[in-house]
């Protein structure tokens, strides 16, 4: 932390006006938000409508009457507005990515079953195809979710997107729960200032300025216009909390209190009402035996219709390998699978077959690159790898072996990393881990990776965060996260 000078601590509370700095970070287009999301929603419906009636007349060689299905979307597209304005889905500040995928899944479903049932009885089942609302009720799933990511990650960097709000308390809890609002940016929730009453915690925070002390509260709400407060207090006394609460959070049209469970964020916490007693109830979603089938017959499913298009890939790529410099086509390594049991894990062969021997002369010439394998185990530019190599590492795609590894039930498509031995040793709740299978891709590799490549820590909790959270959607927001980040080249 950097210690503010007492001129830019009171400049809020003490000049004319507020405080430039502080003010251009509050956002305040809440109105626009609702509209591009509106916009976005409307154009993912009509062209999930327009798709399928395109994709019917390809399939069946038949010309479908357009403008029947095109003359119902003035109905159709305020009845989808109304079920998501309820759902709070307009603007949705606070919804994780998953979360509105959950959101958008079930109510798209329910809203596509009411309008095909409203439609068959009253315009007549022979007038309308029924696997033109099937084809476009898979489409607008997929559209409507893609469609609000894109505007998500585009306008949460935008100074008018997202919700403002206060965090209360600048202890270690306050200072986390800042630092996952500026990654997690497009959730919407923007902390633009910290009040606690501790002047040693006066400073900044990832450039969010900490002041004090809480007796400021009712003047900074007035002057800055922030209705919305985030109490990150749990460590404090009971009593304290309580009183703290009960004189501030009134001041707020939004609280959110953090409780003493936030450090055990990984586990899926379900709240229970006990006689007027909050409770929370910790699940394992994943390590029920009902959910480790269904997830081997996805597993089984998705893999054998995934291998009719990645079969001739496998095929192309083992003849540039062939070509590209000598050595095997496949390359087998050793990782700890369920109940940590090894297995041999497939990929392409990306390296040199002299690899380790250039790794070696290069760590003895060079103590800066040495330094870097000590760290990370990988180095940025690493001589070893072959041109084709660099070409496949970068787009995953010598990963696509490891289908077999699925097929044979050491792996599955999405779960925890592959670890070798020494990693495993490292990773902090591997008793949990492993009792599931390891994954191609999973949870770690599509959010955290890049930031946090050799951070153990931050791998296992995202690990953990899947096994205790895992349901078939999130499984679903994966696999569309990995298509992305695949198709982009920023590896997964």
């Amino acid at each position: 932390m950097v210690s503010l000078r007492l001129k830019e601590l009171t400049s809020v509370l003490n000049s004319n006006e507020i405080d430039p700095n502080i003010e251009s970070k509050i956002p305040r287009g809440f109105k626009r938000a609702i509209f591009v999301l509106l916009f976005s929603d409307f154009l993912a419906i009509t062209a999930s409508i327009i798709i399928s009636v395109f994709f019917k007349a390809y399939l069946l060689k038949e010309i479908p009457n357009y403008y029947l299905y095109l003359s119902i979307l003035p109905y159709v597209l305020p009845a989808f507005v109304f079920a998501f304005a309820i759902r709070g889905l307009y603007p949705g500040y606070g919804f994780d990515s998953i979360d509105e995928l959950r959101e958008t899944t079930y109510t798209t479903s329910i809203m596509f079953g009411i309008i095909a049932s409203i439609t068959f009885i009253f315009k007549g089942g022979s007038e309308y195809s029924r696997y033109i609302f099937i084809i476009s009720w898979f489409f607008s799933m997929v559209t409507i979710f893609t469609f609000r990511s894109f505007v998500r990650n585009f306008f949460s960097k935008k100074a008018w997107w997202g919700l403002p709000f206060m965090i209360i308390g600048a202890g270690i809890t306050g200072v986390n729960v800042i630092m996952l609002l500026k990654r997690h940016i497009h959730t919407g929730f923007k902390p633009i200032l910290a009040v606690d009453d501790n002047i040693d915690k006066w400073g900044y925070i990832k450039e969010v300025p900490v002041i004090g002390g809480l007796n400021l509260i009712p003047e900074l709400i007035s002057k800055l216009k922030i209705e919305n407060a985030i109490f990150a207090i749990p460590n404090v006394n009971t009593k304290i909390q309580k009183e703290i609460f009960n004189k501030y959070s009134n001041l707020f049209k939004r609280s959110i209190v953090i409780p003493e469970l936030f450090y055990t964020s990984d586990y899926w916490a379900a709240p229970h009402d006990l006689g007027g007693i909050l409770s929370f109830e910790l699940q394992k979603n994943l390590l029920k035996r009902s959910s480790a089938f269904i997830k081997r017959i996805s597993d089984l499913f998705l893999v054998s219709f995934l291998m009719i298009f990645a079969l001739p890939l496998i095929l192309l790529i083992s003849l540039c390998i062939l070509i590209d410099s000598k050595g095997k086509i496949f390359f087998y390594q050793e990782r700890v699978g369920r109940f940590n049991i090894p297995f041999k894990i497939i990929k392409f062969r990306t390296m040199h077959i002299n690899a380790e021997q250039k790794l070696q002369e290069l760590l003895d010439s060079d103590e800066d690159i040495k330094k870097e394998f000590s760290i990370n185990h990988k180095l940025k530019n690493d001589p070893r790898i072959t041109k084709v190599g660099k070409f496949i590492r970068k787009y995953n795609l010598d990963e696509l072996p490891q289908f077999f590894n699925v097929l044979k039930g050491e792996m599955s498509l999405i779960g925890p990393r592959a670890c070798l031995d020494w990693e495993h040793k490292k990773i902090n709740g591997r008793d949990t881990i492993s009792k599931v299978k390891p994954g191609i891709t999973g949870f770690w590799q599509v959010t955290l990776r890049n930031d946090v490549d050799s951070d153990f820590s931050h791998r296992s909790f995202c690990d953990l965060y899947y096994i205790h959270n895992w349901s078939v959607l999130l499984d679903v927001y994966i696999i569309f996260k990995t298509f992305g980040v695949m198709l982009t080249g920023r590896g997964v």
